[in-house]
């Protein structure tokens, strides 16, 4: 089988897929990068990744020519959903199976969202050459179906899909019989920025802290909120409990949730996805989530393999991390259950074995076998 992954660019949240088409027997697999990396990533670190399986059209007219030709010729073909329509509209008409992804689009209120140009860009494409064509869509978010089925578009084409970040296998036991022998830890990892709510730990920590609980929060990361959160967390004398820890390299942040019981996700709709749950779900750490961000429905089951809270919601944040410090045997049984669910559900392998299947199995005219996870039909969200 031949595959074509088209998007703007390779980079770290794109790579452990892409190798795993690219490692599996009898499949020819090209990832076609159709812009350069943009300077405001390059300074927040990302770098220009070089594979033999890149096809990057801004390298040379011969590439580009390449790319046009591959969009016709694979047996299946995946688009992001922008700067897409030179490749994709001869694709949609040649009637070969074809898919998009896409995280959601409406994650602003829905009347700032619908003025977007690129999204009624991209309806109109659909209307126009997708709705009957051999299209499907994989959303790269809980809420991607929702955004969907309001604009009346991809009606059960709509299959769960994810940024599959790299599961390395640890000795999740020595792990957690390390975090054991000390008092509840938690973590937080993301730029301090106000649609990350960065105040939610700060409030977090003042309750618990009140009620007499015994923990600690290392909040990792840099942003213009950072003097401000320093500020506030020496004023409210959490400076015993709660400690800026700053901007650390991604190693350390998985070194750091192998030794914290718990990582709390504050993050509101903004979040397209959170690939910083796969890794700490991977890693032996409980996470402790935002319903609205777009990882978390896909990738936890409440009360099973981690905990959900209402965005934005203290209260519904503090009762979640009570019953986390009431109960550590639960904790550990959670992060355990989470570990095994991205290894063996959500690894960079298992979705691109899954995806073979899908489409596969769609080239045949039947339904996806998968009732879970990657592959799986997805639906409209509530919490």
């Amino acid at each position: 089988m031949k595959i074509a992954f088209f998007s703007n660019y390779l980079n770290h949240h794109q790579l452990p897929l892409a190798e795993a088409f690219n490692d599996m027997e009898g499949i020819e697999y090209t990832f076609v990068s159709v812009i350069a990396v943009p300077e405001f990533r390059k300074e927040l670190g990302y770098k220009e990744i070089d594979a033999p399986f890149l096809l990057d059209v801004t390298k040379s007219e011969e590439n580009r020519n390449k790319a046009i030709a591959l969009a016709l010729d694979a047996d299946v073909a995946i688009f992001s959903t922008s700067r897409m329509n030179e490749y994709i509209i001869p694709r949609l008409q040649s009637g070969k199976l074809t898919f998009e992804y896409s995280e959601r689009w409406l994650k602003k209120d829905y009347k700032v969202n619908l003025l977007s140009q690129n999204l009624w860009k991209h309806q109109l494409m659909y209307y126009r050459y997708g709705r009957r064509a051999n299209l499907y869509m994989l959303c790269a978010s809980a809420y991607a179906a929702n955004d969907y089925y309001f604009l009346n578009s991809y009606k059960n084409r709509c299959f769960k899909w994810a940024y599959f970040t790299s599961v390395k296998p640890i000795d999740i036991d020595s792990v957690l019989e390390r975090k054991r022998s000390r008092k509840l830890s938690m973590m937080w990892c993301s730029r301090i920025i106000g649609w990350k709510h960065p105040e939610m730990v700060i409030n977090l920590a003042s309750l618990l802290k009140s009620n007499g609980y015994a923990f600690e929060i290392d909040m990792y990361g840099i942003g213009p909120l950072i003097e401000e959160t320093r500020r506030v967390i020496f004023e409210r004398g959490l400076s015993d409990c709660v400690n800026i820890m700053g901007a650390v390299p991604n190693d350390a942040v998985i070194n750091a949730m192998q030794r914290h019981n718990v990582f709390l996700f504050t993050s509101d709709q903004n979040e397209g996805w959170g690939a910083v749950a796969n890794e700490a779900m991977s890693n032996g750490c409980t996470i402790v989530g935002s319903n609205k961000i777009g990882s978390i429905p896909f990738l936890v089951k409440h009360g099973e393999n981690g905990l959900i809270f209402k965005s934005k919601d203290i209260n519904s944040l503090v009762k979640n991390v009570i019953s986390i410090l009431d109960n550590p045997d639960l904790c550990e049984l959670m992060a355990r259950r989470a570990y095994s669910d991205m290894l063996n559900m959500w690894s960079p392998q298992n979705a691109a074995q899954r995806f073979i299947s899908l489409a596969n199995v769609l080239q045949e005219g039947r339904s996806t076998p998968f009732e879970d996870g990657p592959c799986s039909q997805a639906r409209p969200y509530t919490f």
